[in-house]
């Protein structure tokens, strides 16, 4: 594995030196060193920024009906693999995106906004919408937001958390190495709102959710911000 985890403008980047210190004789200089510990998902450190996010509001929107269309990418460029990774079952990422005019945010506070259309038809695409996210997913992941996962079914035609009662795929819509999707949003905008537009974009990654923890009476995980971007814009009614 290179030094940081994943891609760095698309490229691995190494470490020099010496492998090892050694007792007899002395180990040869590398331009390369290769390093045999995998951090894995469950390490914080190989989760942030391990993903970038951007946000394009496009320049002439609907003034005439107080609408505001913007688009948001998730670009997967950086790791080299599917994301979320590792564990498929378990493994939860989700992008939140939301919209505030002046300092009250837009309806109700810490509202999330719908992608406008669904990119997959299935449910499963939103946090919430599949029939088996009750038990699939906590409340930490809010719903109607975009969620990237696979969900697997048992025998019985169930959806199942424990990989070894899995034997079928019921859906996975995770973003595949050097992918680059884009959710598009539309927001109404109140008329005769005058006060600046913040649009805010997070992605989040959980690597299993609240409702597994608490089957074993473990602490429910914590969420962890992997990209985030935001940008301000004058409403269309100035």
């Amino acid at each position: 594995m290179n030094v940081d985890g994943f891609l760095t403008a698309g490229k691995p980047r190494f470490a020099s030196g010496k492998a090892a210190a050694m007792s007899l004789g002395s180990a040869p200089q590398r331009e390369r060193l290769y390093t045999h510990q995998f951090p894995g998902a469950h390490s914080k450190t190989q989760i942030e920024g391990a993903m970038t996010l951007a946000i394009e509001a496009p320049p002439k929107n609907d003034s005439q009906n107080h609408t505001l269309a913007l688009d948001v990418t998730v670009d997967n460029s950086r790791t080299g693999h599917s994301m979320p990774s590792g564990s498929a079952d378990l493994r939860l990422l989700w992008l939140e995106v939301t919209v505030r005019i002046g300092e009250e945010p837009l309806g109700q506070p810490a509202a999330i906004l719908e992608p406008e259309a669904p990119n997959e038809s299935s449910a499963y695409s939103l946090a919430g919408r599949g029939r088996f996210d009750s038990i699939l997913l906590g409340p930490e992941i809010p719903k109607g937001s975009r969620i990237y996962r696979a969900v697997f079914t048992d025998g019985a035609g169930q959806a199942t958390l424990d990989s070894y009662n899995a034997v079928a795929k019921l859906f996975d819509n995770r973003l595949k190495a050097a992918e680059k999707r884009k959710e598009s949003y539309r927001v109404m905008i109140p008329e005769g709102a005058k006060d600046e537009i913040t649009i805010k974009a997070t992605l989040k990654y959980l690597p299993y959710s609240s409702t597994f923890t608490n089957r074993f009476g473990l602490p429910s995980p914590e969420a962890v911000i992997v990209a985030q971007q935001e940008i301000r814009l004058g409403t269309p009614n100035r």
